[in-house]
C-alpha cells in the first residue's frame, strides 16, 4: 500500500530564516523569498523520501489556515518541490489543528476517518509537534521529530525509513476520535491565492485580512 507522510513545515522545511509563513501571506514578493523560504539540505532529504516510497503526503501544519490545496501546490511548484505537490493525499491532503486541539489530536483525528492499514510516517518539530513525543505513534516507531532551527536532515531518513516499514503497527486505536469538519477557501492574489480559513461553526470576525494576519503572526510557525 502506498504510505501515508504527515508533514509539518515550521522547523521542518522552513526555519523562518531569513523567511517564514508570514512573508508568504502577507504580500509583495522579497527577494529570494521562493529560493530559501525552504531550507536547502530539508528539501533534499524530503525529496529523497518522496523518491524512495512514493508517499501520499499529508499536510498538519498551521499554515492550513491561510492556504486551500491550490495555494500549497502553487507554493510547492515555486519552491522546488513540485513532487510534493503531486504527492499531495488525493482526497484527504490535510489534518488540520484546529484551536485548542494538539497535533497529536489532530492526526488521529485523520487516522480515525481515513486510515486503512498503510504504514506511515510523521515529520513534525518538537516545538509544534504537541503531543507527539511518547505518543503511541511514537512508541512504534512513527514520530520523527526534527530540532528547531536545524530542521530535516539526512541523519532522519534512517528514521523514516525504519518507520514506513513499522508504522502500521500504530493503526489500532483505544478510542475513536471523530474529527471536526473543516473547510478552507481562497482569495486569488499574489504572489499565492489565499485567504484566512475558517472552519465550519465558527463565527467569522468582522476584520481585514491584513488585521488577522497581524493577529496571528505569533502562531503562524508554532
Amino acid at each position: 500500500m502506498r504510505p501515508i507522510l504527515f508533514l509539518d513545515l515550521d522547523d521542518v522545511l522552513c526555519l523562518n530564516d531569513p523567511y517564514g509563513g508570514y512573508d508568504v501571506l502577507a504580500g509583495g514578493v522579497p527577494d529570494g523569498l521562493w529560493e530559501t523560504l525552504f531550507h536547502a539540505p530539508a528539501v533534499k532529504t524530503l525529496l529523497r523520501v518522496i523518491d524512495a516510497y512514493q508517499p501520499a503526503v499529508v499536510l498538519t501544519t498551521s499554515w492550513l489556515r491561510f492556504l486551500d490545496r491550490r495555494g500549497f501546490e502553487e507554493l510547492f511548484m515555486r519552491t522546488g518541490l513540485a513532487k510534493v505537490a503531486a504527492a499531495l493525499h488525493p482526497t484527504a491532503w490535510e489534518a488540520p489543528q484546529n484551536r485548542g486541539r494538539s497535533r497529536l489530536e489532530a492526526i488521529e483525528a485523520w487516522m480515525s476517518a481515513h486510515h486503512n492499514g498503510e504504514p506511515f510516517v510523521i515529520l513534525d518539530d518538537t516545538l509544534s509537534g504537541t503531543g507527539l513525543a511518547r505518543s503511541r505513534f511514537d512508541r512504534c516507531g512513527a514520530v520523527v521529530l526534527c530540532e528547531v532551527g536545524v530542521g530535516l536532515t539526512e541523519a532522519h531518513f534512517e528514521a523514516v525509513r525504519r518507520a514506513l516499514g513499522a508504522g502500521s503497527r500504530a493503526s489500532d486505536q483505544s478510542e475513536q476520535v471523530v474529527p471536526e469538519a473543516q473547510t478552507l477557501s481562497v482569495l486569488d492574489g499574489m504572489p499565492l491565492a489565499f485567504e484566512p480559513a475558517r472552519h465550519r461553526g465558527e463565527a467569522m470576525a468582522d476584520e481585514s485580512v491584513d488585521a488577522m494576519l497581524l493577529a496571528d503572526k505569533k502562531t503562524l510557525d508554532s
